[in-house]
Protein backbone atom coordinates (compact mmCIF):
# COMPACT_ATOMS: atom_id res chain seq x y z
CA UNK A 1 0.00 0.00 0.00
CA UNK A 2 0.88 3.64 -0.40
CA UNK A 3 1.02 5.87 2.59
CA UNK A 4 2.77 9.10 1.04
CA UNK A 5 -0.75 10.56 0.61
CA UNK A 6 -1.92 10.73 4.85
CA UNK A 7 -2.39 13.67 5.74
CA UNK A 8 -3.40 14.79 9.51
CA UNK A 9 -6.30 17.76 9.77
CA UNK A 10 -6.28 19.47 12.97
CA UNK A 11 -10.09 19.77 14.71
CA UNK A 12 -11.77 21.01 18.16
CA UNK A 13 -11.38 18.16 20.30
CA UNK A 14 -14.96 16.44 20.56
CA UNK A 15 -15.72 17.48 17.51
CA UNK A 16 -13.94 14.90 15.37
CA UNK A 17 -16.98 13.01 14.17
CA UNK A 18 -18.69 16.22 13.04
CA UNK A 19 -16.04 17.44 11.01
CA UNK A 20 -15.15 14.29 9.40
CA UNK A 21 -18.72 14.05 8.23
CA UNK A 22 -18.66 17.43 6.83
CA UNK A 23 -15.58 16.47 5.15
CA UNK A 24 -16.97 13.82 3.39
CA UNK A 25 -20.11 16.13 2.38
CA UNK A 26 -18.49 18.99 0.82
CA UNK A 27 -14.93 17.49 -0.38
CA UNK A 28 -15.96 15.96 -4.01
CA UNK A 29 -15.39 11.71 -3.96
CA UNK A 30 -12.50 12.33 -6.79
CA UNK A 31 -10.27 14.62 -4.10
CA UNK A 32 -10.53 12.91 -1.44
CA UNK A 33 -10.20 8.76 -1.35
CA UNK A 34 -10.61 8.31 2.16
CA UNK A 35 -11.65 10.26 5.33
CA UNK A 36 -10.88 8.89 8.77
CA UNK A 37 -10.85 8.70 12.77
CA UNK A 38 -8.51 5.65 13.94
CA UNK A 39 -9.63 3.82 16.94
CA UNK A 40 -8.88 1.81 19.76
CA UNK A 41 -11.02 -1.40 20.89
CA UNK A 42 -11.33 -1.34 24.70
CA UNK A 43 -13.57 -3.11 27.56
CA UNK A 44 -15.51 -0.70 29.27
CA UNK A 45 -17.49 -1.90 32.11
CA UNK A 46 -21.50 -1.58 32.33
CA UNK A 47 -22.86 -2.83 35.53
CA UNK A 48 -21.83 -6.27 35.50
CA UNK A 49 -20.89 -7.04 32.49
CA UNK A 50 -18.03 -5.71 30.29
CA UNK A 51 -18.54 -4.57 26.53
CA UNK A 52 -16.20 -3.52 23.77
CA UNK A 53 -16.58 -0.05 22.80
CA UNK A 54 -13.93 2.11 20.22
CA UNK A 55 -12.64 5.12 21.31
CA UNK A 56 -10.82 7.74 19.07
CA UNK A 57 -6.67 7.19 19.54
CA UNK A 58 -5.70 10.87 18.52
CA UNK A 59 -8.45 13.36 20.25
CA UNK A 60 -8.49 16.46 18.07
CA UNK A 61 -7.50 14.91 14.95
CA UNK A 62 -8.79 13.53 11.35
CA UNK A 63 -6.76 11.48 8.61
CA UNK A 64 -7.54 11.67 5.03
CA UNK A 65 -5.96 10.24 2.29
CA UNK A 66 -5.78 12.24 -1.13
CA UNK A 67 -3.82 12.52 -3.81
CA UNK A 68 -4.76 16.26 -4.61
CA UNK A 69 -4.60 17.59 -1.14
CA UNK A 70 -3.95 21.50 -2.73
CA UNK A 71 -7.49 21.04 -3.85
CA UNK A 72 -8.71 19.55 -0.11
CA UNK A 73 -7.38 22.54 1.38
CA UNK A 74 -9.28 24.86 -0.28
CA UNK A 75 -12.72 22.68 0.31
CA UNK A 76 -11.40 22.65 3.98
CA UNK A 77 -11.66 26.32 4.69
CA UNK A 78 -15.40 26.35 4.17
CA UNK A 79 -15.73 23.59 7.07
CA UNK A 80 -16.00 25.36 10.76
CA UNK A 81 -14.25 23.03 13.24
CA UNK A 82 -11.69 23.05 10.66
CA UNK A 83 -8.63 24.71 12.14
CA UNK A 84 -5.46 23.16 10.23
CA UNK A 85 -3.78 21.01 7.74
CA UNK A 86 -0.42 19.38 9.58
CA UNK A 87 2.90 19.83 8.14
CA UNK A 88 6.55 19.02 8.92
CA UNK A 89 7.28 22.37 8.39
CA UNK A 90 5.25 25.56 9.46
CA UNK A 91 2.89 26.96 6.20
CA UNK A 92 4.01 24.03 4.39
CA UNK A 93 1.49 21.26 4.06
CA UNK A 94 3.24 17.42 3.69
CA UNK A 95 1.70 14.09 3.90
CA UNK A 96 2.95 12.24 7.24
CA UNK A 97 5.92 10.15 7.43
CA UNK A 98 4.95 7.05 5.26
CA UNK A 99 6.50 4.73 8.46
CA UNK A 100 4.24 6.94 11.02
CA UNK A 101 0.99 6.08 8.25
CA UNK A 102 2.25 1.99 8.14
CA UNK A 103 2.14 1.27 11.44
CA UNK A 104 -1.16 2.62 11.88
CA UNK A 105 -2.30 0.80 9.12
CA UNK A 106 -0.55 -2.35 10.44
CA UNK A 107 -2.51 -1.73 13.80
CA UNK A 108 -5.71 -0.34 12.41
CA UNK A 109 -6.15 -2.47 9.03
CA UNK A 110 -8.73 -1.19 6.54
CA UNK A 111 -11.02 -0.56 9.49
CA UNK A 112 -8.75 1.84 10.75
CA UNK A 113 -9.89 0.56 14.62
CA UNK A 114 -7.12 -1.49 16.44
CA UNK A 115 -9.13 -4.26 17.87
CA UNK A 116 -8.32 -5.64 21.57
CA UNK A 117 -5.00 -7.59 22.38
CA UNK A 118 -5.08 -10.45 24.66
CA UNK A 119 -2.00 -11.64 26.65
CA UNK A 120 0.12 -13.09 29.71
CA UNK A 121 2.73 -11.41 32.35
CA UNK A 122 5.62 -13.87 32.86
CA UNK A 123 7.65 -12.62 35.91
CA UNK A 124 7.91 -9.12 34.67
CA UNK A 125 7.45 -9.75 30.88
CA UNK A 126 3.94 -8.97 28.64
CA UNK A 127 3.41 -11.43 26.24
CA UNK A 128 1.12 -10.79 23.86
CA UNK A 129 -0.64 -13.63 21.87
CA UNK A 130 -3.19 -12.48 20.49
CA UNK A 131 -3.88 -9.07 18.23
CA UNK A 132 -2.52 -6.15 16.97
CA UNK A 133 0.27 -5.51 19.80
CA UNK A 134 1.35 -9.63 19.20
CA UNK A 135 4.52 -8.68 18.33
CA UNK A 136 4.86 -5.01 19.35
CA UNK A 137 5.23 -5.69 23.13
CA UNK A 138 8.45 -3.12 23.03
CA UNK A 139 5.97 -0.10 22.62
CA UNK A 140 3.93 -0.83 25.75
CA UNK A 141 5.23 1.99 28.26
CA UNK A 142 2.60 0.96 30.72
CA UNK A 143 -0.62 -1.46 31.67
CA UNK A 144 -3.86 -1.11 33.91
CA UNK A 145 -4.80 -4.50 34.26
CA UNK A 146 -8.02 -2.96 35.89
CA UNK A 147 -9.03 -0.95 32.97
CA UNK A 148 -7.82 -3.20 30.32
CA UNK A 149 -5.86 -0.82 28.64
CA UNK A 150 -2.00 -0.81 27.39
CA UNK A 151 -0.03 2.85 27.52
CA UNK A 152 1.95 2.49 23.91
CA UNK A 153 4.18 5.03 22.57
CA UNK A 154 3.90 5.06 19.01
CA UNK A 155 5.61 7.55 15.88
CA UNK A 156 3.38 10.15 14.98
CA UNK A 157 3.45 13.90 14.06
CA UNK A 158 7.38 13.76 13.58
CA UNK A 159 7.82 13.14 17.27
CA UNK A 160 6.47 10.21 19.71
CA UNK A 161 2.75 10.02 20.73
CA UNK A 162 1.49 7.97 23.68
CA UNK A 163 -1.90 6.52 23.01
CA UNK A 164 -4.21 4.02 25.10
CA UNK A 165 -5.55 1.49 23.36
CA UNK A 166 -7.17 -2.23 24.86
CA UNK A 167 -5.12 -5.12 26.14
CA UNK A 168 -6.64 -7.69 28.46
CA UNK A 169 -4.14 -9.46 30.49
CA UNK A 170 -5.80 -13.02 30.86
CA UNK A 171 -2.97 -14.20 33.54
CA UNK A 172 -0.09 -13.59 35.15
CA UNK A 173 2.60 -16.35 36.94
Amino acid sequence: MEYDNWYVIQVQTGKEEKTAEEIRRLVPESVITECFIPRSERLRKAGDKWIKQGDIMFRGYVFIISDYITEVSSHLRSIPDFARLLGREQDSIYAIYSDEAAFIDTLGGKAHSVDMSYGVIVGDKIIVNEGPLAGHEAIIKKIDRHKRSALISIPMFSRTVDVSIGLEIVSKT
